[in-house]
């Protein structure tokens, strides 16, 4: 059975999904699951070297600073929301952990399922095939092609 079972989440309701397969699995194991709940903020780098290629001459600490705070206002809204979702994770009888990272979310999921040994990574997932896959591209994908660990991906 698992024991350490993550799960990637972005706020949605549609990230949700993969939530009752999750307790199916946490109900099912005769021993402890340790739930990881992760959302991926966007990297600030990203958006300066952005701003600066838009607006070479204009950019300022003013517009630094209020970006900042912006991802920092994310993080709380992000670790908030995790910690709601913990909340029902932990009636269920799982002790779960929240964590919220900067970056690519297939690069950090997959980084934090190597940090905590996750034995499963819970997702739910578009379904977006061919050229859709290829123009927005694919978290679920990437996880599948380079986890090392079983992936299990919830259409919804």
């Amino acid at each position: 059975m698992y024991r350490h079972i993550l799960v990637p989440l972005d706020g949605s309701a549609f990230a949700e999904q993969a939530l009752p397969h999750v307790q199916a699995l946490v109900a099912a194991s005769p021993e402890p699951v340790d739930v990881y709940l992760l959302s991926v903020a966007p990297l600030l780098q990203d958006r300066s070297v952005t701003m600066v290629s838009l607006y070479p001459f204009y950019i300022s600490q003013d517009h630094l600073d209020m970006a900042r705070r912006e991802l920092e206002q994310l993080e709380l809204d992000l670790r908030a929301y995790l910690t709601q979702v913990a909340a029902q994770i932990n009636d269920w009888g799982a002790p779960c952990h929240v964590d919220v990272r900067y970056g690519h979310p297939a690069e950090e999921v997959l980084a934090l399922a190597a940090a905590v040994q996750a034995d499963l990574i819970v997702m739910s997932t578009h379904g977006r095939s061919g050229i859709n896959r290829w123009v927005f591209g694919s978290v679920a994908d990437k996880l599948l092609r380079q986890a090392t660990v079983p992936v299990l991906l919830i259409r919804a």
